[in-house]
Protein backbone atom coordinates (compact mmCIF):
# COMPACT_ATOMS: atom_id res chain seq x y z
CA UNK A 1 0.00 0.00 0.00
CA UNK A 2 1.88 3.02 -1.05
CA UNK A 3 2.11 5.90 1.40
CA UNK A 4 -0.40 8.21 0.12
CA UNK A 5 -3.37 5.74 -0.05
CA UNK A 6 -1.78 4.86 3.96
CA UNK A 7 -2.58 8.54 4.75
CA UNK A 8 -5.74 8.57 3.20
CA UNK A 9 -7.12 5.71 4.92
CA UNK A 10 -6.14 6.53 8.17
CA UNK A 11 -7.36 10.42 7.39
CA UNK A 12 -10.81 9.50 6.44
CA UNK A 13 -11.30 5.73 8.40
CA UNK A 14 -9.76 6.08 11.35
CA UNK A 15 -9.82 10.11 11.66
CA UNK A 16 -6.43 10.76 11.88
CA UNK A 17 -5.10 14.41 11.30
CA UNK A 18 -1.76 15.58 9.60
CA UNK A 19 -2.41 19.06 11.35
CA UNK A 20 -0.44 19.56 14.34
CA UNK A 21 -2.30 19.75 17.71
CA UNK A 22 1.39 20.81 19.28
CA UNK A 23 2.41 24.16 18.18
CA UNK A 24 6.19 25.11 18.70
CA UNK A 25 8.12 28.22 18.37
CA UNK A 26 11.11 30.08 20.05
CA UNK A 27 11.48 33.06 22.13
CA UNK A 28 13.41 35.26 19.47
CA UNK A 29 15.21 38.05 20.59
CA UNK A 30 17.22 35.90 22.93
CA UNK A 31 21.09 35.17 23.38
CA UNK A 32 21.58 31.75 21.75
CA UNK A 33 22.63 30.80 24.97
CA UNK A 34 19.51 31.58 26.88
CA UNK A 35 17.06 29.75 23.76
CA UNK A 36 13.66 28.99 25.02
CA UNK A 37 11.45 26.77 23.64
CA UNK A 38 7.43 27.24 24.09
CA UNK A 39 5.05 24.74 23.45
CA UNK A 40 1.19 25.58 22.62
CA UNK A 41 -1.70 23.87 21.94
CA UNK A 42 -2.95 24.39 18.57
CA UNK A 43 -6.29 26.72 18.67
CA UNK A 44 -9.43 24.83 18.41
CA UNK A 45 -7.24 21.38 18.77
CA UNK A 46 -6.99 19.20 21.88
CA UNK A 47 -3.35 18.56 22.18
CA UNK A 48 -1.85 15.04 22.06
CA UNK A 49 0.90 14.67 24.05
CA UNK A 50 4.45 15.60 22.88
CA UNK A 51 6.67 12.92 22.16
CA UNK A 52 9.53 14.27 20.78
CA UNK A 53 11.17 17.99 20.05
CA UNK A 54 14.40 18.49 18.09
CA UNK A 55 16.44 21.63 17.57
CA UNK A 56 18.52 20.57 13.83
CA UNK A 57 20.11 22.72 11.69
CA UNK A 58 19.06 23.40 8.45
CA UNK A 59 20.78 24.62 5.03
CA UNK A 60 19.17 27.85 3.42
CA UNK A 61 16.30 27.03 0.59
CA UNK A 62 16.13 23.08 2.28
CA UNK A 63 12.56 21.61 1.34
CA UNK A 64 9.59 21.32 4.29
CA UNK A 65 10.05 17.31 5.03
CA UNK A 66 14.07 17.01 5.04
CA UNK A 67 15.78 17.74 8.23
CA UNK A 68 19.48 18.78 8.89
CA UNK A 69 21.89 17.64 11.68
CA UNK A 70 19.71 17.18 14.90
CA UNK A 71 21.97 19.19 17.30
CA UNK A 72 19.66 18.47 20.48
CA UNK A 73 16.55 16.77 21.14
CA UNK A 74 14.55 14.95 24.03
CA UNK A 75 12.17 12.24 23.84
CA UNK A 76 9.27 11.06 26.09
CA UNK A 77 9.90 8.41 28.16
CA UNK A 78 7.70 5.15 27.82
CA UNK A 79 4.90 5.46 31.04
CA UNK A 80 6.14 9.04 31.18
CA UNK A 81 3.09 11.46 32.16
CA UNK A 82 1.74 14.25 29.25
CA UNK A 83 4.08 17.22 29.45
CA UNK A 84 1.27 20.04 30.44
CA UNK A 85 0.68 22.83 27.85
CA UNK A 86 1.55 25.56 27.57
CA UNK A 87 5.27 24.81 28.73
CA UNK A 88 8.53 25.96 28.16
CA UNK A 89 11.65 24.25 27.76
CA UNK A 90 15.28 25.39 27.81
CA UNK A 91 17.41 24.44 25.62
CA UNK A 92 19.79 21.94 26.94
CA UNK A 93 17.18 21.59 30.09
CA UNK A 94 15.94 17.75 29.79
CA UNK A 95 11.89 18.46 31.70
CA UNK A 96 10.92 15.30 33.88
CA UNK A 97 10.05 12.51 32.32
CA UNK A 98 11.82 13.07 29.03
CA UNK A 99 15.08 11.97 28.23
CA UNK A 100 17.90 13.61 25.55
CA UNK A 101 20.60 12.63 22.53
CA UNK A 102 23.34 14.17 25.10
CA UNK A 103 24.44 17.54 26.41
CA UNK A 104 23.47 20.72 24.07
CA UNK A 105 25.98 22.04 21.95
CA UNK A 106 26.37 25.84 21.50
CA UNK A 107 23.99 27.36 18.81
CA UNK A 108 26.03 28.67 16.20
CA UNK A 109 25.93 31.42 13.50
CA UNK A 110 23.43 29.79 11.37
CA UNK A 111 19.67 28.27 10.44
CA UNK A 112 17.72 26.28 12.68
CA UNK A 113 14.52 24.01 12.75
CA UNK A 114 12.70 23.69 16.34
CA UNK A 115 10.64 20.32 14.99
CA UNK A 116 7.82 19.20 17.62
CA UNK A 117 6.05 15.97 16.98
CA UNK A 118 2.80 14.93 19.44
CA UNK A 119 0.83 12.27 18.04
CA UNK A 120 2.65 11.37 15.31
CA UNK A 121 2.53 14.78 13.68
CA UNK A 122 5.28 17.38 12.95
CA UNK A 123 5.42 21.03 13.88
CA UNK A 124 8.31 22.63 12.54
CA UNK A 125 9.60 26.44 12.95
CA UNK A 126 12.23 27.85 11.56
CA UNK A 127 14.17 30.33 12.85
CA UNK A 128 18.31 31.77 12.69
CA UNK A 129 20.99 32.63 15.21
CA UNK A 130 22.42 35.56 14.03
CA UNK A 131 26.41 36.63 13.87
CA UNK A 132 26.33 38.76 17.24
CA UNK A 133 24.32 35.21 18.48
CA UNK A 134 20.66 36.48 19.03
CA UNK A 135 17.68 34.49 18.31
CA UNK A 136 16.04 35.98 15.69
Amino acid sequence: MSLLRLALVCALALGCSTRPSVLGDVRRGVPAAELIIRLTAAAGRTPAAVERVEISTRGVGRSRGTQGHVEWAIARQSGAPAMRLPAEIRYGTVPPGFGSNGPAPVLANGHYELRVMAGGVWSVTRFNVSDINVVE
